[in-house]
């Protein structure tokens, strides 16, 4: 059965709650965003965009170099 929503499969007899949605005006132009958090998740809301972010920064090229502390504190490249 598909979602009359979003067109996502869905199990006969399970409801799903409407969306959030966040709207943002940028001159003539309107955005918005639908947000939707499974019921039976375990994990928190910072849990997951902090997962998110980690995700995000760890598949971007970095142009600043990586540097490590050593055990006196200092940085070394």
């Amino acid at each position: 059965m598909q979602n009359a929503v979003n067109g996502a499969a869905t199990k006969p007899g399970i409801e799903r709650a409407a969306p959030r949605k966040l709207r943002k005006r940028i001159g003539s132009t309107t955005i918005e965003v639908s947000i939707r958090f499974s019921e039976t998740s375990t994990e928190s809301y910072e849990d997951k965009l902090l997962r998110l972010m980690v995700r995000e920064a760890k598949s971007q090229p970095s142009d600043v170099p990586q540097t490590k502390l050593t055990a006196d504190g200092t940085e070394e490249l």
